[in-house]
């Protein structure tokens, strides 16, 4: 009798090994961890590459939470409306601006914006320890980006009409354009390089400022080019409704994809090896860099 039951427990364990093995590999079922525990809803998420999280909780009038590793932090208990998505941050533009208003670098320091008592959007930056508004104005301060180096970058309606971008060093702010017509959507690596959307009067173009010098990486007429993103190398890649996906390596452009990406749902990213991902009527594309 004790053999037949051994034998039963072997094919048992035999038949679950069998379960988890697909393909030659066996799938190890992984645990997630359960970062909130409360009846609050929370919601837009980023991580930093230290596994930090950060994220905004609350209905009504959202709050900022920090998940540094080991406990959760709330950031904040204002009352203000923090990090949700401001959705008049690219203007004229044929593209979605419907990405949170938060961000959080490999460190666990974070940046975001909150809606204050003012009425406008203000630019909060916790550094690790403490949380310093860096804006204090009475326009709308927008859209923030932080580097693993600490450095924020932002857009801003400095002038009433049109948005200007601004740079935290870590020390000062820095006003980066002055024109008159908008400048949105910056984006920073860790050397400090910015990349962001420029409205010349008929479309948008691209700008990149490196080293303290800013230049035009496109320039045509009527047609839009926008979302740029940026990796440590330099490297840029934006959508143009003309050409498609588009990457700048640092000297020349090339265009990846001739098809418009999907700007909703699958707007391109770039990593900082060059490999780009991004969709295309519905269907999946990474490009390796040959």
């Amino acid at each position: 009798m004790r053999e037949k039951q051994r034998n039963l427990c072997v094919c048992a364990a035999l038949a679950l090994l069998l379960l988890t093995v697909q393909a030659g590999a066996v799938q190890v079922m992984h645990v997630p961890t359960q970062l909130t525990v409360d009846n609050v809803f929370h919601a837009y998420p980023r991580i930093g590459d230290g596994g930090h999280v950060a994220w905004v909780g609350g209905a009504a009038n959202p709050e900022v939470f920090l998940y540094n590793g080991t406990r959760t932090i709330q950031l904040t208990s204002n009352g203000f409306l923090n990090g949700v998505p401001f959705y008049g941050a690219l203007p004229g533009a044929p593209a979605p601006s419907d990405e949170p208003e938060i961000d959080i670098n490999a460190s666990g320091q974070v940046v975001w914006s909150a809606v204050t008592s003012s009425g406008t959007h203000e630019i909060f930056f916790y550094d690790g320890i403490t949380t310093t508004q860096l804006t204090t104005n009475a326009y709308e301060d927008v859209r923030p980006r932080l580097n693993n180096s600490g450095q924020v970058v932002w857009q801003a309606m400095a002038d009433g009409s049109t948005y200007e971008i601004f740079l935290y060093d870590g020390v000062a702010t820095h006003r980066l354009t002055t024109n008159s017509f908008d400048d949105v959507a910056p984006e920073i690596n860790d050397s400090g390089d910015i990349v962001w959307m420029w409205n010349d009067g008929g479309d948008y173009e691209i700008l990149l400022r490196s080293g303290g010098t800013t230049r035009q990486l496109t320039n045509n007429d009527s047609v839009h080019e926008v979302l740029p993103q940026i990796n440590n190398k330099g490297q840029v890649i934006w959508t143009s409704l003309a050409s498609g996906l588009n990457l700048f390596d640092g000297t020349n452009t090339t265009v990846i994809s001739a098809g418009i990406p999907d700007l909703m749902y699958g707007r391109p990213r770039i990593n900082n090896s060059g490999q780009i991902v991004w969709t295309l009527a519905g269907v999946l594309y990474l490009y390796n860099g040959t």
